[in-house]
């Protein structure tokens, strides 16, 4: 086991082809339940190299052109095996930058940490606190362009998937001189995280031409736009009570731009429940029988806005 400096060099990578390519030591290490090795393989840039583990499904990242970062859960080998890295060279259309890269981030005691990762567009800096890991943690971080709808960056991913902070981080997003997107737009974009197979509203804000948010674990994150206002219909209504669902599928509300309520064209004191997504208006005074206009006024953190009106009876 060895962290950082302190690793393991276990085995020398062979490779068994037509044509010789040079290979050398690979190191190993250990980070939470997970083996990584570094693997540097002299090949041409046109080749397309994939790896598996003694059997193993692996994980495999391109740090630079000759150099490879794989893993797979350390439960998966036994005690008593001998890791042995398979390499396959295959299709020179290989997309290279699809793949992205990894870049290890040492995390010493008490001093800030930045790592600080571009594509064509987005420049990205997560900031970690001193403190905020245990001492001499690595963070692995490598980006990959996806496709999805909405989505204006590159994924950023930081390993090992939720490994908590002892205090807050910040991921900071921030155009690029090649990206010219004007401030309305810049408005509608959100970070979000990915987990489980969905994409998760992260708070953020914008600052100038940064989208900055904090974080309180590692995971994989992304710009997003939101476009779609928020929905909202009655539930009931009563002289004492009226009960509204009201949701917003990203962005959501901030404390800022609560929805407000009026009740015959007056303003009605309300209570928002972001976990049931629910309003309860509670008039100052109860409402006189007969016929009424309700009137709700919401917009989300991306500023998309909703007015909706409903008559309702007061029998």
């Amino acid at each position: 086991m060895g962290i950082g400096q302190r690793q393991i060099y276990p085995f020398i990578l062979s490779t068994e082809t037509e044509q010789d390519y040079r290979s050398e030591q690979c190191s190993l290490f250990v980070l939470e339940d997970f083996l990584y090795y570094q693997v540097k393989l002299d090949i041409a840039p046109t080749c397309a190299p994939e790896f598996a583990i003694s059997g193993i499904d692996i994980e495999y990242q391109m740090l630079t052109p000759t150099k490879w970062l794989l893993r797979h859960r350390s439960t998966q080998l036994q005690h008593s095996s001998i890791p042995f890295i398979e390499v396959f060279v295959g299709d020179p259309e290989f997309p290279y930058a699809k793949l992205g890269e990894f870049n290890p981030i040492y995390c010493l005691m008490g001093f800030w940490t930045e790592a600080k990762k571009n594509t064509r567009l987005w420049k990205t800096t997560l900031r970690v606190p001193g403190d905020a890991l245990r001492k001499s943690t690595i963070i692995y971080s490598w980006f990959e362009l996806v496709e999805g709808k909405d989505i204006a960056s590159a994924l950023f991913h930081y390993l090992p998937d939720w490994l908590y902070f002892r205090d807050e981080a910040r991921l900071i997003f921030e155009p690029t001189a090649n990206n010219r997107l004007e401030k309305d737009s810049l408005e509608k974009l959100s970070v979000v995280r990915w987990w489980n197979n969905h994409w998760f509203y992260v708070p953020s804000e914008l600052k100038g031409r940064q989208i900055t948010t904090k974080v309180r674990a590692l995971g994989s994150f992304a710009l997003k736009y939101d476009f779609q206002p928020p929905t909202a219909d009655t539930i009931s209504t009563s002289a004492d009570t009226i009960l509204i669902y009201i949701q917003d599928d990203l962005s959501g509300f901030g404390i800022q731009n609560l929805p407000q309520v009026y009740i015959d064209e007056k303003w009605a004191l309300c209570e928002y429940d972001y976990e049931d997504n629910t309003i309860t208006v509670l008039p100052k005074e109860s409402i006189d029988v007969g016929e009424h206009k309700l009137k709700l006024v919401a917009k989300d953190r991306a500023n998309n806005k909703l007015e909706k009106e409903w008559d309702f009876q007061i029998k």
